[in-house]
């Protein structure tokens, strides 16, 4: 009997069919580095339209022991996450990209830390050798991620992270939609220690993370984990509605003791234009909101299997 802990490891698939060939043995290899555990690997193919999939229908002849999850169509990383950690059945669970810039030997030092008692290991980057663009933008999201929505979260964030399984049970019970699974596990609040590491540049093929995606991901960290966006709305309008008080006064009281001109046209302009420019910021958080709100209540799944390969 196989009384040996349990590692499932879960790698997201997209365009990665140059990365596959690199990545694939050192993922695999990472049995013969933790070999006192039994090791589960799921590869969650997200709708990927190059030969991904075909690849690692190869690799499983090979190697039979890796599971295979095919998306009909792209569903988005956090999904195939999700999808992966439900067919999952290890004892810890972590999560990998396929592109190797997030070394899978990371695995090796998170274990050491699950095995110590912490619940969840998080990697932290300390650099990352990514554009310039791309480091400017992860800089501003992670400081206003903590100074609006989670102050004591990691300064540089993380991709990678090892769970455990009372950890994992809490994840797939929450059913949360539109949600950075990163975010969603770090305020579950179990105890949790951190390892260090510089992100590698990335060597083959193109990131998919595009400037759209980036900026779906920000409005989400914001809108599901801090009400400021829709609490600056009631103060921003408690502001414009005591200045317009007060210059409606101002006039009133001006119009008794002088005569005024009455250019009209430009100020009046400029007034309407910051009333209803104030007004459609606030439609558009309040969408937002009801956007989410909607995905949320209509059930829709948020990811649908093709094929999967035991």
């Amino acid at each position: 009997m196989n009384n040996k802990p349990k590692l499932s490891v879960i790698i997201t698939v997209f365009m990665s069919e140059e990365n596959l060939k690199e990545s694939f043995p050192r993922i695999v290899g990472l049995q013969d580095q933790i070999n006192d555990m039994e090791l589960e690997f799921i590869f969650v193919v997200d709708g990927s339209p190059d030969g991904s999939l075909a690849l690692l229908r190869k690799y499983k002849e090979e190697f039979p022991f890796i599971k295979i999850i095919s998306f009909t169509r792209n569903c988005g990383a956090v999904n195939a996450f999700l999808a992966g950690l439900r067919k999952s059945t290890g004892d810890c669970v972590t999560v990998l990209p396929s592109d190797l810039q997030d070394p899978p030997e990371l695995v090796v030092s998170m274990v050491e830390q699950w095995r110590a008692g912490f619940k969840a290991v998080y990697a932290i980057r300390r650099n990352r050798e990514d554009p310039v663009a791309t480091r400017m933008f992860a800089a501003a999201y992670y400081f206003l991620l903590r100074l609006i929505a989670i102050p004591d979260y990691p300064k540089t964030g993380f991709d990678v992270f090892l769970i455990g399984r009372q950890v994992v049970d809490e994840v797939l019970a929450s059913e949360e939609k539109n949600c950075h699974i990163q975010n969603a596990v770090f305020m579950l609040g179990f105890n949790y220690t951190e390892i260090y590491y510089d992100r590698q540049e990335r060597t083959r093929g193109k990131s998919s993370w595009t400037f759209a995606k980036k900026l779906k991901h920000f409005i989400d960290s914001l809108v599901s984990y801090s009400y400021v966006p829709i609490r600056s709305m009631t103060v921003l309008g408690m502001l414009v509605s005591l200045l317009s008080f007060a210059y409606g006064i101002f006039i009133l009281v001006a119009s008794l003791f002088v005569e005024l001109e009455q250019p009209g046209w430009a100020s009046l302009m400029v007034i309407m234009s910051f009333l209803l420019g104030t007004v459609m910021v606030m439609l558009g958080i309040l969408g937002e909101y009801l956007w989410r709100i909607l995905d949320e209540v209509r059930a829709r799944s948020p990811y649908v299997i093709d094929e999967f390969y035991d």
